[in-house]
């Protein structure tokens, strides 16, 4: 199709997520002309913000942190404003909520989190991690060697039980879904790089950041996108929307979607991943956010949660620590984050059994809230990205090397964890390597 640079050459993105739309607005900010098709309602992918009552209530993706550079970067470049969280951390065991200011390293020394013995075995283990935590890009994880096995294996090479249950194991089902049992000895590493640093928060929820990259290109949500044929003039889009089908003519395109979705609509990838595609699953997700009319039970953002303390509750956010604007003054704002495996089990439930459910599991903990709730908000996600198992970032490093040369390319979502500097990251090298393929 069109010869030369970006300037008029058309691209659609699949995928309106914030993967796709990253890629998008780079795209268009290089001179292409962007289309982007959305099977869903709305911008956003697990990037959903609802406002009522008072509350802002990040519904999906919730945290952010310094590591995420990327993210940040873009947030500020589209003139959003970024905040600082809190930087307190509660930390769950037998019943009760432990503090821990993560700027005092002395606030953890002096916890009751650990014994004594417990303190010793995670502060040499840590120091034996130093030099490989300095090493590793965690949103690079598949140029690392993936040869730690699984995370129970991983975590019996540094740690004691003690410290694997009470304070890795929480620590890493914040990162990965589910705890040390159920993912791989690399996602203790990049949890660790990762859940050090300090966190931020963009007033107007989360769904700001996606809303305004929206308004930079041609989006049309509603479109299902069918079939995508490639060839040596470019791409054809085949897409069903409410007013029947049509069909795009592009000199690319771009996914920005799960490997099962775009497998189903993509024939050159059937066969490309193989076993490793059969290996595959999903990650389910339910974030249940409550108010309250009452005044914030602690200074904690994040409430880590270890699977000894609970199989279903995954991780807990105090809304009102991370940001003033997401709970009227003299409210409290909580959501409970469900952990995979159990999350198809609590699914079952109607959103008044699941409300009540998490409400317990928070008001045992933070007894100040009893009776006093006046929200409730159930969102669920079915799929927020696969189970890295060991080998799984290997896995992606293969597959991505038998993908097809051509002008569809693919973005981190297709194998995405869901967390949103790596969808912003991979959506922003992907702009980049398309348009590499025009100079």
């Amino acid at each position: 199709m069109t010869a030369g640079g970006p300037a008029g050459r058309r691209v659609v993105v699949v995928g309106g997520g914030l993967s796709g739309l990253a890629a998008a607005y780079r795209l268009r900010a290089a001179g292409a002309e962007v289309v982007l098709l959305e099977r869903a309602a709305g911008v956003g992918g697990l990037a959903r913000t609802e406002r009522t009552g008072g509350y802002v209530v990040d519904t999906g993706a919730d945290l952010i942190n310094g590591s995420f550079t990327h993210y940040l970067g873009l947030a500020e470049e589209v003139g959003l404003d970024v905040v600082p969280a809190g930087p307190v951390a509660d930390v769950l065991r037998q019943g009760r909520a432990i503090t821990v200011d993560r700027r005092k390293p002395l606030s953890l020394a002096r916890s009751p989190i650990l014994s004594t013995r417990g303190k010793l075995t995670a502060a040499r283990g840590l120091a034996r991690l130093v030099p490989t935590l300095r090493r590793l890009d965690p949103y690079a994880l598949t140029s690392q060697a993936d040869d730690h096995g699984t995370a129970r294996e991983f975590c019996d090479r540094y740690f004691d039980d003690e410290v694997t249950e009470w304070v890795v194991d929480p620590i890493v089902r914040a990162f990965a879904g589910t705890g040390v049992d159920g993912t791989s000895g690399l996602s203790v590493l990049a949890a660790l790089a990762v859940g050090t640093r300090p966190a931020y928060a963009v007033t107007g929820g989360m769904a700001a950041l996606p809303e305004t990259l929206a308004r930079s290109v041609d989006v049309r949500c509603g479109a299902e996108v069918t079939k995508i044929a490639d060839g040596d003039d470019g791409v054809e889009v085949t897409y069903e929307t409410a007013s029947g089908s049509a069909t795009l003519a592009a000199d690319a395109g771009v996914l920005a979607i799960s490997y099962h979705d775009a497998r189903a609509m993509w024939p050159a990838l059937d066969g490309v991943a193989g076993d490793f595609g059969e290996k595959l699953r999903d990650v389910p997700l339910m974030s249940i956010s409550l108010g309250y009319a009452a005044p914030s039970p602690t200074d904690a953002y994040s409430v880590l949660v270890p699977t000894r303390e609970s199989d279903d509750a995954l991780l807990v956010m105090m809304q009102q620590n991370k940001s003033r604007d997401r709970a009227p003054a003299g409210h409290t704002l909580v959501t409970v984050f469900t952990e995979a495996g159990a999350t198809a089990r609590l699914m079952a439930g109607t959103d008044d059994e699941i409300a009540d459910w998490a409400a317990g599991f928070v008001e045992t903990y933070y007894p100040s809230l009893r009776g006093r709730r006046d929200l409730s908000s159930v969102s669920r996600w079915p799929r927020t990205g696969y189970l890295p198992f060991p080998g799984y970032w290997q896995g992606i490093k293969q597959v991505r090397s038998r993908l097809p040369a051509g002008p569809v390319h693919v973005t981190s979502a297709l194998f995405g964890s869901g967390g949103v500097e790596r969808a912003v990251l991979g959506g922003e090298r992907t702009a980049r390597r398309v348009v590499e393929t025009w100079h």
